[in-house]
């Protein structure tokens, strides 16, 4: 109970399904994923794949994800499977993630 009635508790439950806009983005609900490390990219060259791919798409119903983190240089892989996005291969992994959120009306 928390201190709050049953009706309050109804409307914000109702409230967390509702469009909201983010500076220029309008989310369809006001779920945020929050980032987390997975260690789902190749561990030699740092490309994303289906398990990205798979991984976002299975939590696009929140409204907005946040993804884990990225190396920006060859150089700065802190652990074995982290996705990079430096090259042109990894944009592309990260890409093909992108759409798959998109496309479930998800913004990433």
């Amino acid at each position: 109970t928390w201190g709050i009635s049953q009706t309050m508790a109804s409307r914000a439950l109702k409230s967390l399904f509702t469009p909201v806009k983010v500076g220029d983005l309008t989310l369809p609900n006001r779920i945020c994923m929050a980032s987390m490390t997975r260690c789902r990219s190749n561990p030699v060259d740092g490309i994303p794949n289906d398990l990205h791919v798979k991984y976002y798409s299975d939590r696009a119903d929140a409204g907005l994800i946040l993804t884990e983190c990225s190396q920006i240089r060859d150089d700065s892989m802190s652990f074995l499977g982290s996705a990079g996005i430096h090259s042109k291969e990894q944009v592309e992994g990260w890409k093909k993630g992108n759409k798959a959120v998109h496309d479930k009306g998800c913004r990433i």
